[in-house]
C-alpha cells in the first residue's frame, strides 16, 4: 500500500490507487485514506501579497491528506486561450499537469490522440461532486512548497481523470500557509 498504518502517504510523487466499491475489504482497510475524507483542519484567509490562501489550523504531519484540489481540468488548446485572456487582466491561475506515468508507454501517435481527446473541459464525476466538502479551492504557489499534488484513483474509469489530491510534503505548522509548486516538484 502507498499509506503507512497511520494513513500517511509513504511515497510522494507516485499515483495512488485506493480500494474502491469493487474491493472486498472494509472501511478499516488502510488503503482508504482520501475516500475517508480530510482529517486535518484548514482555513481560507487573505494573505498579504497573494490574495486568498489555505492555512493549517493545526500541526499537519508529513504525508497527511489535506484535501482535493478543485478547479477545471483543461486541454492544452483551451488552457492556452485562457492564459492569453487572463494575462490581459494580470491574473493567471493556470498550471500544467504532466501525468508522466500515463504517457510513458505510449508512442507519439497515441500521445497526440490522447491530447486531442482533452480539447474540451472535462466534467466533474459523481464522486468528485460528493467530495465537494473536501475540496481546496485556492492553493498558492511556492518555490519551496510544503505540499504536493498526488493523483488518486477511486472508482475512476478513465486513467486521465484522477482526483487531484494535496498531501503534505513535510510537517506543516499551525497558521502556516499550505502551498505547492505550480511547476511540479
Amino acid at each position: 500500500f502507498m499509506y503507512d498504518p497511520s494513513g500517511l502517504l509513504k511515497k510522494p510523487g507516485l499515483p495512488v490507487f485506493e480500494c474502491n466499491s469493487l474491493c472486498g475489504c472494509g472501511e478499516e482497510c488502510r488503503n482508504r485514506v482520501v475516500s475517508k475524507g480530510r482529517k486535518c483542519n484548514v482555513m481560507l484567509k487573505k494573505t498579504d501579497k497573494k490574495g486568498w490562501g489555505v492555512f493549517a489550523c493545526e500541526h499537519i504531519p508529513k504525508g497527511t491528506f489535506i484535501g482535493i484540489y478543485s478547479g477545471e481540468l483543461l486541454g492544452h488548446e483551451e488552457s492556452e486561450e485562457r492564459a492569453i485572456k487572463y494575462d490581459q487582466f494580470g491574473r493567471t491561475y493556470l498550471f500544467d499537469i504532466d501525468w508522466w506515468y500515463i504517457d510513458a508507454e505510449l508512442d507519439a501517435k497515441e500521445a497526440k490522440e490522447k491530447q486531442q481527446k482533452h480539447k474540451e473541459t472535462l466534467k466533474t464525476t459523481e464522486e468528485e461532486e460528493s467530495a465537494l466538502h473536501e475540496q481546496i479551492p485556492i492553493d498558492n504557489h511556492s518555490c519551496d512548497p510544503n505540499a504536493a499534488l498526488t493523483p488518486v484513483y477511486i472508482d475512476v474509469d478513465e486513467i486521465e481523470r484522477p482526483l487531484l489530491t494535496i498531501f503534505s510534503k513535510r510537517h506543516i505548522h499551525p497558521h502556516e500557509e499550505i502551498t505547492f509548486s505550480y511547476s511540479g516538484d
